[in-house]
Order: C-alpha cells, then sequence, then structure tokens
C-alpha cells in the first residue's frame, strides 16, 4: 500500500518537474530570440544612425562648394549616395537633394532639424533625404 502511494506521489512530482523543466525552456528559448533580434535591430539603427551623419556631412561638403563656386554643381560625386538636382538656372543647379537608404526607415516623414539645419525626409522607399538649396524637399515627398 505504501508503495502504491510512494510511486503515485512520485509520479506526480515527476509530471510537475517536467512541466516546470519545459517552462523553463521555452522561457530561455524566446528570451534567446528577443536578445537575438533586439541586437539585429540596435545593428540596423546604428547603421542608419551612419547612414545619416554621412548625408549631413555631403550637405557641408556641398554648402562649402557652394561658398566656393557661389552655385551649386549640376553633377556631385556622393559616392555611395545618390545626388539629384531638382532645380537649375543659369547652368547650375538651385535645388538638390542626397538620398541613402535605410534599414529600419519609419513611415514617410520629413521636417527641419535646427540641430542641423537642415531640411530632410523619409520617403515612401525608405530613403533618408537632406534636401538643399533654394527648394525645400520636407514635404514634397515624390
Amino acid at each position: 500500500m505504501m508503495t502504491e502511494d510512494y510511486r503515485d506521489t512520485h509520479e506526480a512530482d515527476s509530471r510537475i518537474a517536467r512541466r516546470e523543466f519545459i517552462g523553463v525552456v521555452l522561457f530561455l528559448l524566446v528570451l534567446i530570440i528577443g536578445l537575438v533580434y533586439g541586437g539585429a535591430y540596435a545593428r540596423r539603427e546604428r547603421r542608419d544612425g551612419q547612414t545619416r551623419e554621412e548625408l549631413r556631412q555631403l550637405k557641408t561638403a556641398l554648402e562649402m562648394y557652394y561658398n566656393q563656386h557661389e552655385q551649386y554643381p549640376l553633377e556631385w560625386d556622393g559616392g555611395k549616395y545618390i545626388y539629384t538636382v531638382t532645380d537649375q538656372a543659369a547652368g547650375a543647379a538651385t535645388g538638390w537633394y542626397v538620398s541613402g537608404p535605410l534599414e529600419n526607415a519609419p513611415l514617410p516623414t520629413g521636417g527641419f532639424d535646427e540641430e542641423y539645419n537642415i531640411d530632410w525626409r523619409v520617403t515612401r522607399q525608405g530613403n533618408y533625404e537632406i534636401c538643399g538649396g533654394i527648394k525645400q524637399c520636407a514635404d514634397n515627398d515624390e
């Protein structure tokens, strides 16, 4: 009789221990997946920040060009980024933007960043664009 009670108690304890073990394993699995995803997201955000900074530097270079030549160039080598003239007059650009892709692009938006003195936008295609010249692009998503 005592042996049966012991077996029943032992089997019940064994089932509970198995459930607890499965619960702990599932919790650890979800935690690991969350950490991997969070780390990947953070790396993409870091690269997006780098893209924004490099585009701000290109804008500064274009402004320096303007200060030296009193006009913006019709063509510019932006390296891996795209320089697009939006308006021109008398053989010089009067409106332009530099563009680069974002990995974690938000919904299309734009504005003026007072800290960096730039007009910017994010397009529907996920590109970050900084505008310059006479025209502003913050509210003009083409």
